[in-house]
């Protein structure tokens, strides 16, 4: 219902997918834990002898249903691989033929029930040959569906377009908050690293990346402007907008949300609507209209030059259809080389003058 449903709205629903680790009281990593000859146990990696009374109070916690971690247990390395030494998620072992059917078998049961894709938990931690086969058996079921991994750095250095479709562009959100909201880089170094993040990438994948301000894993983007101001979190949804890839909104960031770190940047959404930031929300539709109507933003191909110190140009252009976005977060004046259309203002200029934290986005078609 829920799938029919959205389809009537246009929506596709794309899964999280945990496929790094599971909870020890998984029926698996059980069986794996209390029998050594189960054939589970090749699924985990139980890499070194447990301690005094480690394996018994494992053991007791996952008998009573992983309710509260024994204390004895506290501030100890797992004796089985984790995420991040954490007791409750036993990584999963790749190297066991197993778990990698398990992986395909999951994929098939939901995108046979709807799913149109997959946001792959922990990608970066997932060895290629089990996210290839996920990434080819999800293409083989379902062409336009859809493979994002999470990768908290350096997404240059996956073989994206291969293993997946996409990836979360934590290197991006790094880059505009480095130069927007800290203010530890200026413009000319803004520009030469994001341009070598883009280099980094095939132009298919850069139009794909799954690009976000702010996720279930970080504070939230409205908490971390209060540094700098609302007219900064405006700009930086402006830039978010304008680079290559898919703009991702965490929800109730639309609405100006705050929070800290987990859980504070889980809390249920804000329904009250007087509690809502209408002038931030109003930004983003009429960001995402115009991402609709003009299709360098979502295709064309990109450019970055800095201005001065303080301020940047983004280039987007498709056939004969360009947009320049002009980012400032000091006063800038800045010299355009021949008549644009000043998109929101709806008036023509061959010079734009910044203000603190404002933007312009520019059209013209080349002749």
């Amino acid at each position: 219902e829920l799938v029919r449903e959205a389809g009537r709205r246009g929506i596709k629903l794309v899964l999280d997918l945990v496929a790094h680790h599971v909870s020890p009281c998984s029926r698996e990593f059980s069986e794996a834990l209390f029998n050594p000859t189960s054939p589970y146990r090749s699924w985990f990696r139980f890499c070194k002898e447990p301690g005094a009374g480690e394996e018994e109070a494992v053991r007791r916690f996952v008998s009573e249903g992983c309710r509260e971690l024994p204390r004895e247990l506290w501030g100890k390395k797992p004796f089985y691989e984790t995420f991040m030494c954490n007791w409750l998620m036993p990584k999963l072992n790749y190297s066991s033929a197993g778990v990698v059917e398990r992986l395909l078998g999951i994929a098939a049961f939901w995108v046979e029930r709807g799913a149109r894709g997959f946001r792959v938990d922990v990608g970066h931690a997932i060895p290629d040959h089990a996210l290839r086969a996920l990434y080819e058996k999800v293409k083989e079921a379902c062409r336009d569906c859809v493979v994002i991994l999470e990768i908290s750095r350096g997404v240059g250095l996956y073989p994206l377009g291969v293993i997946a479709d996409s990836a979360m562009n934590y290197d991006l959100r790094a880059l505009l908050l480095e130069f927007l909201v800290y203010r530890s880089i200026d413009a000319a170094q803004f520009v030469e690293r994001v341009k070598e993040l883009y280099a980094s990438l095939p132009v298919h994948v850069a139009l794909s990346m799954y690009n976000l301000l702010g996720s279930h894993d970080t504070p939230r983007i409205a908490t971390l402007c209060e540094r700098c101001g609302a007219s900064c979190l405006k700009l930086l949804y402006v830039a978010l907008f304008a680079m290559p890839g898919s703009p991702s909104i965490y929800y109730g960031d639309e609405v100006g949300m705050r929070g800290g770190g987990d859980p504070d940047n889980r809390l249920p959404m804000v329904w009250n609507e007087e509690r809502w930031d209408v002038e931030l929300l109003s930004l983003l539709r009429r960001l995402s209209l115009l991402r609709r109507r003009l299709a360098p933003l979502r295709l064309g191909l990109f450019d970055a030059e800095a201005i001065g110190g303080e301020a940047v140009k983004l280039l987007r252009w498709w056939r004969d259809e360009e947009v320049v976005v002009l980012l400032g977060r000091e006063p800038t004046r800045v010299s355009l080389p021949s008549e644009y259309l000043d998109v929101e203002r709806e008036k023509p200029v061959r010079e734009a003058a910044l203000g603190p934290y404002s933007w312009r986005i520019l059209y013209r078609r080349k002749k």
